[in-house]
């Protein structure tokens, strides 16, 4: 959520490509990104679905849904929520440092 709305990314590649800006938002994800406190991050993400309500930056039209196959020949993979981000950060190549064929 940070690289899709924060304001201080608006423009830059890929990040904040609607140039949303809304300070309330801003605050709420840097809260939700520092507190390592499970209720003080939930208030954080409810405070950003309530102003997404109110005011919108995007309308998502669609939900895609990955399905990756390795052969079993590698150990070491893990899973994670994919929250659809291009690159080696997310998906399954998010922990590529840690893979080692099978002996």
């Amino acid at each position: 959520l940070y690289t899709l709305l924060h304001s201080t990314l608006a423009g830059d590649g890929f990040n904040n490509m609607a140039h949303y800006d809304n300070p309330a938002v801003d605050k709420a994800l840097d809260a939700g990104r520092r507190s390592q406190d499970p209720d003080k991050r939930a208030a954080a993400y409810d405070t950003i679905q309530q102003a997404l309500v109110d005011d919108p930056g995007f309308t998502f039209l669609t939900h895609i849904d990955h399905l990756y196959v390795l052969a079993d020949r590698w150990e070491g993979l893990t899973t994670q929520l994919e929250p659809h981000e291009h690159g080696f950060a997310s998906g399954p190549w998010w922990n590529i440092e840690d893979w080692q064929p099978k002996k």
